[in-house]
C-alpha cells in the first residue's frame, strides 16, 4: 500500500466502523477519497461524501469542495459547492491555488454560473428601475 499512516488510520476506522476523524485539511480529504476509489470502498466513500457535505474547517475553501464534488459525480454537492463560491473572487492570488486544482471543465461550468447571476443580477436591476 502506497498511502501513508494518516489515510490509512482513517481508511481502517471507517472499515471497522469506529467513528470518523477529523479531516482538517483538504489534502487529506482527497487522499481518503482516492484510496476509497482506488481500493473500491463505496462505504468509506458514502461516509467521506457525508462528511464533506456537513460543515467543518474544509468550509473555508469552497472552491476546493466544489472540485472534489465534481470529481466525484456529486451533482447535489455540487451545487451547493459552487454557490458558495460566488461570494469569493476568482481573481483574488489567493484563490489560486484552490482554483489550479480544478479540471478545466469544472473551472468554465464555475465561470459561466458566475456570469449567469451577474446577467440575472443586472436584468433585475434593470426591471427595479423601470418601476
Amino acid at each position: 500500500m502506497e498511502e501513508d499512516a494518516t489515510v490509512l488510520e482513517h481508511i481502517l476506522r471507517m472499515i471497522c466502523g469506529l467513528p470518523l476523524l477529523e479531516i482538517q485539511t483538504h489534502a487529506l480529504l482527497s487522499s481518503l477519497l482516492y484510496a476509497a476509489e482506488k481500493y473500491d470502498m463505496p462505504g468509506a466513500m458514502s461516509r467521506l461524501r457525508l462528511y464533506a457535505s456537513v460543515p467543518s474547517p474544509l468550509h473555508d475553501d469552497p472552491i476546493r469542495l466544489y472540485g472534489c464534488a465534481r470529481r466525484f459525480n456529486w451533482r447535489e454537492e455540487a451545487k451547493t459547492f459552487s454557490f458558495h463560491t460566488l461570494k469569493l473572487n476568482l481573481n483574488d492570488p489567493e484563490n489560486r491555488p484552490a482554483l489550479i486544482t480544478l479540471t478545466a471543465e469544472s473551472l468554465l461550468d464555475l465561470i459561466q454560473l458566475r456570469r449567469n447571476r451577474q446577467e440575472e443580477y443586472a436584468c433585475c436591476e434593470c426591471l427595479r428601475q423601470r418601476c
